[in-house]
């Protein structure tokens, strides 16, 4: 190849070089940077639109938040908790009144009840879950084993 070229003219010679030069620039700019600026533009498109998801869902988020009132003091918790989860069919076996808040445990109780217990507590009485410990139990009936649950 390099023979073919030195026996062509000086002028044919830069006008080959000329386009060779041409030729690479040509395929670096179609083979790299076309495909790279493509590939940029989908992430753009993509990131925009993840945030426009976040967006919705933090003003979702946002108007599913209860109003927080006042919390009960420790020593209405204990009380308000044995109320409402006798109101709502759920045994407490054991409280304990800890540093974060009241620790119960409970029997086994069908996961939608304890779910909808939960809400009812956060709802009406502005209480929050801090920590909960579950186990499967009887999966026939739904029923979860609630191993520790801290509510402030």
């Amino acid at each position: 190849m390099k023979q073919w070229l030195m026996n062509k003219p000086p002028h044919e010679q830069r006008i080959i070089m000329a386009l060779g030069a041409l030729l690479a620039a040509a395929l670096l700019w179609f083979g790299f940077f076309m495909p790279m600026n493509s590939k940029i533009a989908t992430l753009e498109k993509h990131i925009a639109s993840q945030q426009s998801n976040l967006d919705w869902m933090l003003a979702q988020a946002e108007a599913l938040t209860p109003p927080l009132g006042p919390k009960p003091s420790k020593e209405a918790l204990s009380g308000i908790v044995t109320q409402s989860a006798a109101r709502s069919g759920i045994i407490v076996t054991q409280q304990n009144a800890t540093a974060e808040g009241l620790t119960v445990t409970l029997n086994p109780v069908s996961f939608p009840t304890l779910l909808r217990w939960l809400g009812q507590l956060a709802t009406e009485q502005h209480v929050e879950v801090v920590k909960i410990n579950l186990e499967a139990g009887d999966r026939a009936n739904q029923q979860v084993n609630v191993r520790q649950l801290t509510l402030r």
